[in-house]
């Protein structure tokens, strides 16, 4: 299939048709390399689309709820490439002074980012990550508020990998795992893909817990929960804007949505509340087709009120 960068770029700035949707959507997902080309693409996009905005009295906060969401997610790059901050600090190992470097996401929006030492980590919506200039310590250290997944590269100093949460630090020498830990949420997760990792109470530095792959730890109202976990690849694919859940409550899921779309949504309906989902949805559908979609099987109705911004489902 024939692909132009002017139909990347009309279906990236969202005017594309259906039918030009439908055709970029299966050309992106056909090969890796079409993802790559498209992910360099909507970066050079992204970038101008900042510059844009900066300059126009019109901002996303004045853009109704179904549309907000795409300028937001269209900003990854200007976030990288702004929303970078620096603290200087000193070592406890040296007398030089360290840069911290402060990485934000926003509603909607993910990011990968290369640390120092080449691990990767990707950032889902409304997450915040603290790491250092560079690694020179005893221990490679980093912080996160939100969600993230972490692909640590192993080195031959045999530096242990922090990463410090709100709840429970997480250590590893190399290894594949997501953690969720919102400072806004009462559930902290962690799940494991590759390697071995390990839960630190950061109170005491004793060990919690030690994890295997395919294998989940929830802490949830102080307890915590371990569970089986199918590792493949749709269960992490909310790097590449598919969310994927399996029997969920109404609460988590709607969390995610509000998340995603940066809105809140008010349940008025018991029977919805009862139930348990599962399924997928692509953040670039938008949060009323995924409203419809879930509409399927479940007899409720909807209204935004976009000056609140809010849903609130019947």
């Amino acid at each position: 299939m024939a692909m132009t960068d002017e139909l990347l770029l009309k279906y990236i700035s969202g005017d594309a048709t259906e039918h030009e949707t439908r055709e970029v959507v299966e050309w992106i997902e056909a090969a890796e390399e079409h993802q790559r080309h498209y992910m360099r693409l909507r970066r050079l996009h992204d970038i101008s689309l900042w510059h844009d905005d900066a300059q126009s009295a019109i901002t996303p906060q004045h853009a109704p709820i179904y549309r907000r969401w795409t300028y937001r997610i269209l900003r990854i790059a200007a976030v990288v490439a702004l929303a970078i901050g620096f603290t200087w600090l000193y070592s406890e190992w040296t007398t030089e002074p360290i840069a911290y470097h402060t990485i934000s996401t926003p509603a909607g929006g993910r990011v990968e980012v290369v640390l120092p030492d080449s691990t990767r980590v990707w950032l889902n919506s409304l997450t915040t990550l603290t790491y250092p200039s560079t690694f020179d310590g005893k221990q490679r250290e980093v912080r996160i508020d939100g969600e993230g997944y972490f692909a640590v590269t192993r080195n031959e100093r045999q530096q242990p990998f922090i990463v410090r949460t709100n709840r429970y630090d997480v250590r590893v020498v190399g290894t594949e795992f997501n953690v969720i830990a919102y400072s806004t949420d009462s559930i902290w997760q962690t799940a494991l893909v590759k390697g071995k990792v390990e839960l630190i109470d950061p109170a005491d530095q004793s060990l919690v817990a030690q994890m295997t792959p395919g294998t989940s730890i929830t802490a949830l109202h102080g307890v915590l929960q371990r569970a089986t976990i199918t590792v493949d690849e749709s269960y992490y694919r909310w790097r590449e804007g598919l969310v994927c859940f399996t029997n969920v409550t109404i609460e988590e899921l709607l969390s995610k949505i509000e998340r995603y779309f940066d809105t809140r949504i008010v349940v008025k309906s018991q029977r919805l509340q009862q139930r348990r989902y599962t399924g997928k949805f692509r953040t670039h559908d938008g949060v009323e087709h995924v409203l419809r979609v879930l509409q399927y099987g479940n007899d409720f109705s909807y209204t935004i009120d976009n000056e609140n911004n809010q849903i609130i489902i019947y």
